[in-house]
């Protein structure tokens, strides 16, 4: 008798293989499920984490997670922040107020804990039926990972498995790999990209906790003494906040095990009179600041903490890898359902590369900054600050690095030109005006193709051009790009209703974005940067520039299959 061998195991394949179901992950999943591009979620542990570092949410990552379909939600959950209130030696010394902001609609910061971020994306992917077991694995190793110019090939095993002789959950392949898994990545490693750094000397501690603190609700504090740094930040509930500290040490210099009153004497570097009533758990863990050498190689790319690690200084690091999600993501999808040359891809590292090192450059400075203990040094910072913080451009310069609006492409070799104050490789920004064609105040984001890229037509005269202009842009990308006009002019308004979106800003609300020109440009990408900018004498220049991607509706076949969804272009119809 001959007994038959153990079947092999299935061979599933996806377009896109996701390592780490963290806010990085998540949101990547999320971009590419607006474009129906399969992909597969595979994370280690077995649910969303309770007690997590990351709990500020950015300007920026707001109209990101907007974008994806959760902000709203966040607004109503966690807790507005407005200010972030640095202090040495007891006294204020810089207030960041981001309610100065002006070119967003999200002027301020929101404090949430990341679990809940997380299960708000999962809740946008259920709703889709993007959320199921096959396409979120929990509990599940990554092994064996396999990566050439064909494709990457993948062995799943329950997490904790003892070894390879045991039979695995099931066997991947993909197109793409896309490491999420934090600063131990599995992926960089298969990649061999070298992660760049140094760790920090000085261990933290993180905790949430219900504490009498008399200052405002709305500010964030961050206090240094000698002792070291410590770091308030409202929670949504009753009296919560998280508390973060540089580690005590006992006289010997060894850390002491952190409990109830080990943060009662924590918060005494503040000086303010705060009093802990409890804590829930502990955590400790040391600090780096490091940067993967690379983001992408081949077939597989870093996002978020498996690309770069810095100090929680400004609360940067989750905001950081949502926007490399969002970077990546709408690439990705245009590329797999061939949409967009390959070529695309590698926008990602020429783009976001720089975007981390100046951030873990200035995390560092600003970390090490409040970390001095040198008697001649401390009040030289002191100095510093009460003089930067009366600085209104150096102020200006830091409330807009800090919400994550500063960041610009324009060095990158994909953008190109400029009109009025904006330059291609900036964010659109997002400005208030008040829309005569709909009857009330929208913003500039209104106006942008959520899927695709966006023409927006920017004239102050009567004449017919914005059709001219559409139909030339419709024949040469067909769906992939929307072109929407913004006119000064109500008779223009009127003559074009119908047959493109029209917005009438009477007030020249937009004005300054087509200065000195009659009829101006901005092409504006999925992500909200403009990718082209001149007058619409330039035209034919700037559908070159977007086919050096996109692929010309002529060498797409099946484009009726290979359009953007409708469900994602629903926001255009509040236009």
């Amino acid at each position: 008798m001959t007994v038959p061998a153990p079947a092999a195991p299935a061979i599933r394949h996806t377009d896109v293989l996701i390592v780490g179901a963290g806010p990085t992950g998540l949101a990547l999943a999320a971009t590419l499920a607006q474009y129906d591009v399969d992909f597969l979620l595979v994370d280690r542990h077995g649910a969303p984490q309770q007690l997590s570092k990351a709990a500020a949410l950015h300007a920026r990552t707001l109209e990101v997670l907007d974008r994806l379909g959760v902000t709203a939600q966040i607004m109503a959950e966690g807790e507005k922040v407005d200010i972030i209130n640095l202090r040495t030696d007891h006294t204020d010394r810089m207030h960041v107020d981001f309610r100065k902001l002006r070119d967003t609609r999200f002027n301020h910061m929101v404090d949430i804990p990341q679990h809940r971020t997380e299960q708000l994306l999962i809740d946008v992917l259920e709703a889709r039926g993007d959320a199921t077991r096959a396409k979120i694995l929990r509990g599940t190793d990554v092994a064996d990972i396999t990566i050439d110019g064909a494709g990457v090939r993948a062995t799943l095993r329950p997490q904790g498995q003892p070894g390879p002789d045991d039979q695995p959950v099931q066997t991947v392949t993909a197109d793409w790999i896309v490491g999420c898994d934090g600063h131990r990545s599995t992926v960089r490693e298969v990649l061999d990209i070298d992660f760049l750094g140094e760790e920090y000397d000085d261990p933290w501690v993180l905790t949430d906790a219900v504490v009498d603190w008399p200052l405002p609700r709305n500010e964030m504090s961050f206090s240094s003494s000698p002792e070291g740094i410590l770091g308030v930040f409202p929670l949504p509930g009753d009296r919560r906040f998280r508390i973060a500290y540089t580690q005590t040490r006992d006289s010997d210099g060894t850390p002491v095990e952190p409990d109830l009153a080990d943060v009662r004497n924590a918060m005494r570097r503040s000086g303010i009179d705060a009093d802990v009533e409890s804590v829930r758990g502990f955590w400790t863990f040391g600090l780096s600041h490091r940067q993967a050498v690379r983001f992408s190689k081949g077939r597989g790319f870093l996002v978020g903490d498996a690309a770069h690690v810095h100090t929680p200084w400004g609360g940067q690091g989750m905001n950081l890898g949502i926007s490399d999600a969002f970077n990546l993501g709408w690439k990705l999808a245009l590329v797999t359902r061939g949409l967009a040359e390959p070529t695309l891809l590698q926008t990602y590292h020429d783009e976001r590369h720089p975007i981390a090192a100046d951030v873990v450059r200035t995390t560092d400075i600003g970390a090490r900054a409040m970390l001095v203990r040198d008697e001649w040094y401390a009040p030289l910072r002191t100095f510093a600050m009460n003089r930067l913080d009366r600085v209104d451009v150096f102020y200006d310069h830091l409330i807009h690095r800090l919400s994550q609006l500063k960041p610009h492409y324009r060095r990158t070799g994909h953008a190109e030109g400029r009109l009025g104050a904006v330059h291609a490789g900036d964010r659109a920004p997002d400005r208030a005006f008040y829309d005569g064609v709909a009857g009330r105040d929208a913003r500039l984001h209104d106006l942008l193709d959520p899927a695709g890229h966006t023409l927006l037509v920017f004239t102050d005269s009567r004449g017919t051009g914005p059709r001219a202009v559409a139909e030339r842009v419709r024949r040469r990308f067909a769906d992939l790009v929307t072109t929407v006009a913004v006119t000064s002019n109500e008779g223009q308004a009127e003559s074009l209703a119908g047959n493109l979106p029209v917005a009438l800003d009477r007030a020249h609300d937009l004005g300054g974005l087509w200065t000195n020109h009659p009829t101006g440009l901005l092409l504006v990408r999925p992500d909200q940067f403009v990718s082209w900018a001149g007058p619409a004498t330039d035209l034919s220049r700037m559908l070159d520039h977007l086919g050096r991607y996109l692929r010309p509706s002529q060498d797409r076949p099946g484009l009726a299959e290979q359009s953007a969804p409708e469900s994602a272009r629903a926001a255009l119809t509040a236009v």
